[in-house]
């Protein structure tokens, strides 16, 4: 399976490859060199259910956390935002995730003891990378058409999280406190598909994977929808949207692995200049 998601990697990177230097040669002819710069900011919230198996030194340690209280409780400062620098059909965005939390949690160790561990952590989740739209097309006949447009991108996704981790002695086991950085930084590509079904509604999806580095990441991956509302602010162009996303980090730092898989709505609100 592991081989297969590394052909389909690699076989998308390419034939992302291939469309970027596509459109960059095209790109005196579709105008991008005379289209003005458009910043776009969004800041939202991401309520995810995000259940974390830990293994330190082949010995599993719980789960963390579990659920979207105990996200909540052990919160102690979050932001999440998304920015974009667009130049006609070009693209470059970074998109960061910063959250400080501690938490405390009870497992029963391999030898049948419940034990109470914590956790603290300081994460940094960075997306970052480069765009092209094609299109939008129309999807049926008339003006008033809903359309289409889609945006491969690639680039990378940069984590960084410092944990500290304290397990208590067992009656089998002398338990351990445990500095530690998981880290990476390993490359993605993905595709952007938008719907405009209004001057005032539209919906979208995006999706990607990761390149994988079986010294440091296992696999990543994520997808993510949204149902946006478009208004102006005082003449300034505004979105409110609502959705979904799903994501998944595999990593390894020894002695730490931490399979992650954070999934739950969104919802924010962006601005455009």
């Amino acid at each position: 399976m592991e081989n297969e998601m590394r052909k389909f990697t690699s076989a998308l990177l390419a034939g992302l490859l291939l469309a970027g230097t596509s459109a960059m040669v095209s790109a005196a002819e579709t105008g991008v060199g005379d289209a003005p710069w458009d910043l776009k900011a969004r800041i939202y919230f991401w309520l995810p259910d995000a259940p974390i198996d830990i293994l330190v030194n082949q010995m599993n340690v719980g789960n963390l956390p579990e659920s979207l209280d105990s996200i909540l409780e052990g919160l102690q400062m979050a932001f999440m935002g998304e920015f974009e620098l667009v130049k006609g059909p070009l693209t470059f965005f970074v998109s960061p995730i910063y959250y400080n939390g501690k938490v405390h949690r009870d497992f029963v160790d391999p030898f049948g003891d419940t034990r109470r561990y914590s956790v603290a952590e300081k994460v940094w989740l960075v997306d970052y990378g480069v765009g092209w739209a094609f299109g939008p097309w129309n999807l049926s006949e008339g003006a008033d058409s809903a359309t289409l447009t889609l945006t491969p991108y690639f680039g990378a996704r940069y984590f960084h999280d410092p944990v500290r981790l304290n397990v208590p002695p067992g009656a089998n086991d002398p338990g351990l406190s445990l500095k530690n950085t998981i880290a990476f930084n390993t490359g993605i590509a993905g595709l952007r598909a938008n719907v405009k079904i209004s001057d005032k509604w539209s919906f979208g999806i995006a999706g990607d994977v990761g390149v994988f580095d079986a010294n440091e990441v296992k696999k990543t991956w994520q997808t993510v929808g949204t149902v946006n509302y478009h208004f102006k602010i005082k003449n300034t162009p505004s979105v409110f949207f609502v959705g979904y996303r799903y994501l998944v980090l595999d990593v390894i730092n020894p002695p730490v692995e931490a399979d992650i898989v954070a999934k739950g709505p969104l919802l924010g609100i962006g601005f455009e200049w």
